[in-house]
């Protein structure tokens, strides 16, 4: 079924509306992160949210497509028809025909990813504020990835969904460097990127280089659920520590424009990483 059938008027002039704001577009330049509040419809995550639930209930994990190793434990990659209605049935394909573009097909999503956070984790005495990283670049070869050639696979942006409340800071959420997008395409050099292509994860500037390289101060992607976060795909991120007794759930798309690799095209454009908000109508 053509999923704009589904779409009526209103959501289109709502992504009008977010589009045309001028503060919206600003904070995405500067910053490489925007908040649209309440942009999926409560009926939208409550489905969503349901059946995350009932397979957690199940244990019927492995069946939401298939686990990529590399995710982590309680995040899972899903292809599954069901999980593509909350972005297409959205106004996120119409506010990204503004954003990166008309395109030859509708805006429509990719894989998506589901993250679980249960009260406790990432609660270490690990600092994960250091251990932030980007999507699309890596992975590196270590006993919990499996071995794989590490690439670059460009898209333009990160699309956070949030499926349940926040419950202030440090109960699961997502943490970012604001203008890191800009930092790290600044502090790129062409041997840099070099390293980014043939060791991955590794070759990031995180650690001990983050503060110099991404800033001192994460921003935490707090809301309601479904608010979003769009921000560019070169915006470090980390996962926060889980301090409260909730559940917190997030769902997130990755989002390529006209100018950047295709849907499922493992074609690497590394070339975009000088000039992460050239694509972007701004």
């Amino acid at each position: 079924m053509y999923f704009l059938s589904c779409v009526d008027d209103v959501v289109k002039e709502h992504a009008k509306h977010v589009y045309n704001d001028a503060t919206f577009r600003e904070s995405l330049a500067k910053y490489g992160l925007a908040h649209v509040v309440g942009a999926i419809s409560p009926e939208l995550i409550r489905k969503t949210l349901f059946d995350v639930n009932k397979r957690l209930y199940t244990m019927d994990l492995k069946e939401f497509g298939y686990n990529d190793p590399g995710v982590g434990k309680y995040s899972f990659n899903t292809d599954l028809p069901f999980y593509h209605e909350t972005f297409d049935h959205s106004l996120l394909p119409h506010l990204f025909h503004l954003l990166l573009g008309p395109m030859e097909r509708p805006y429509k999503s990719d894989v998506a990813q589901v993250t679980i956070r249960f009260p406790g984790m990432f609660c270490g005495n690990d600092d994960h504020t250091k251990r932030w990283h980007l999507d699309g670049v890596g992975p590196q070869s270590n006993d919990n990835i499996t071995a794989v050639k590490p690439r670059i696979q460009n898209f333009d942006a990160l699309v956070v969904i949030l499926l349940s409340d926040s419950h202030g800071k440090y109960s699961g959420e997502l943490g970012v460097y604001p203008q890191s997008h800009l930092r790290l395409s600044k502090w790129l050099t062409p041997e840099r990127l070099h390293q980014w292509q043939y060791t991955g994860l590794e070759a990031l500037p995180n650690g001990p280089l983050s503060d110099e390289v991404v800033g001192t101060k994460p921003f935490h992607l707090l809301g309601k659920a479904g608010d979003i976060f769009i921000t560019n795909y070169m915006i470090g991120h980390f996962p926060i520590c889980n301090e409260s007794p909730h559940l917190r759930y997030n769902l997130y798309y990755r989002v390529n424009g006209p100018t950047s690799s295709s849907r499922h095209s493992l074609k690497e454009r590394p070339q975009h990483m000088y000039e992460p908000i050239k694509h972007w109508k701004l």
